[in-house]
């Protein structure tokens, strides 16, 4: 037998990208309207259209009847009727589908991204969902979903907040960085399509690009970006981009309600931690500081999802509390210094010793309180019983550091008279 598979009803959407976040400098170099007629231009749609493609029946050809019918038509007069029936139900039909009523754009949100690893990994993780059916009931998790960030699926390292603290390294953990913007972008087309929240987590240092108070981090296992869809209508999630942002559109049927959102004064407000940390270069004299990093400023912040019906009447309130913490102000200073566990007991600064004798270099070292000193010896060209080069010179290292010298023995010829 030949079998014809039977195929589900299913939503086309067709998105009108209208580039309004574009900067009217910016070049637009990859829109496929550019190889569009002008009638072709015009025909299409001022919004975001959503239609449904009817499902289709399926059937099993006998082939042994099939050749009969054949054999029949080729002794006859070449022509013959070939009926064929279609038996087999896919599993959504259009029935199924008509009876979630119309579906259309229940919530859109944009977020813009720089940075080129960072937009890879959005785009990456966009393309990744787009299309994704969440049926009435079910819950959608971008971690379950996507699983973990990984370079052989296609993820890029770039900057994350590890442990609380912004990290840059090409360490695992930071591979897919700046997904987190995707999940904000999802967590705004959740809240403002009025779906259930299920899990979110603002980052613990707040960043002017995203909504203050209704912004989202992604993490693997966690934090995560979840929703369950407790509409009676399928959400279709539909994402976009261009080089310069992240879209998220969720169609389907909520049946009218709207979602507004009201934020908070800021409260509590806290100046920036101090948090002092040994120079790992060891080139912060005892006594004084090197600013690292200002910091900023915690505070606290509620965000409110104000629900109502399609007259505009308020049905309730769903209050979102979060706490900024702020980054630390971070000052370097030296390894002695008590702050960071030193002992108080600082060292001068190691001394120049380059073109010193040996002797005259130990002397000068040791005065200085450095007498654990290796000596180096090689043949170059130059005055013999010089130091030609040395370590930690200006520095303050550790006490006990050793201090490396390197000394020329080569004896040159004396010059010739003329």
């Amino acid at each position: 037998t030949l079998e014809i598979d039977p195929v589900d009803a299913t939503w086309e959407i067709v998105e009108v990208d209208d580039h309004e976040d574009w900067d009217e400098n910016y070049q637009i170099t990859d829109s496929p309207e550019e190889d569009l007629t002008e009638e072709e231009r015009a025909a299409l749609p001022d919004d975001d259209t959503i239609t449904l493609v009817e499902s289709k029946m399926g059937t099993r050809l006998n082939t042994e009847l099939v050749a009969e019918a054949v054999e029949a038509a080729a002794l006859g007069d070449g022509t013959g009727d070939l009926e064929l029936e279609f038996t087999e139900e896919p599993e959504f039909t259009t029935e199924d589908a008509l009876a979630y009523g119309e579906l259309y754009e229940v919530s859109e949100f944009t977020t813009y991204k720089p940075g080129v690893n960072r937009a890879h990994n959005i785009d990456l993780m966009a393309d990744t969902i787009d299309g994704h059916i969440v049926w009435p009931g079910e819950t959608f998790s971008v971690n379950e979903f996507i699983g973990r960030r990984t370079l052989d699926k296609g993820y890029e390292y770039d900057c994350a907040i590890v442990s609380g603290e912004l990290s840059c390294e090409d360490d695992p953990v930071n591979v897919g960085g700046g997904v987190s913007q995707f999940g904000t972008t999802l967590f705004n087309a959740i809240f403002f399509g009025c779906y259930e929240d299920v899990e979110h987590q603002p980052h613990s240092i707040y960043f002017s690009k995203y909504p203050e108070g209704r912004e989202a981090t992604l993490g693997y296992p966690s934090p995560d970006v979840a929703f369950r869809n407790d509409s009676d209508a399928p959400v279709i999630i539909k994402t976009s981009h261009t080089p310069r942002s992240i879209t998220v559109t969720f169609f389907g049927n909520n049946g009218g309600i709207i979602c507004d959102s009201e934020r908070s004064e800021r409260s509590g407000v806290t100046s920036p931690v101090v948090d002092y940390q040994t120079d790992p270069e060891v080139f912060v004299a005892p006594g004084q500081e090197k600013v690292k990093s200002k910091g900023s400023r915690g505070w606290s912040v509620t965000v409110t999802r104000v629900f109502r019906d399609a007259n505009g009447n308020e049905l309730k309130r769903e209050p979102f509390y979060w706490r900024y913490r702020g980054e630390k102000n971070v000052i370097l200073v030296h390894p002695c210094d008590p702050r960071v566990g030193g002992s108080g007991k600082c060292p001068n600064p190691v001394p120049s010793v380059t073109g010193m004798t040996e002797a005259a270099a130990l002397s000068a070292l040791a005065s200085a309180g450095y007498t654990d000193v290796s000596v180096n010896y090689v043949d170059v060209p130059g005055p013999s019983d010089r130091v030609v080069s040395q370590t930690h010179a200006g520095g303050y290292p550790d006490e006990g550091t050793t201090i490396s010298i390197t000394v020329d023995t080569t004896d040159d010829p004396p010059d010739e008279g003329d």
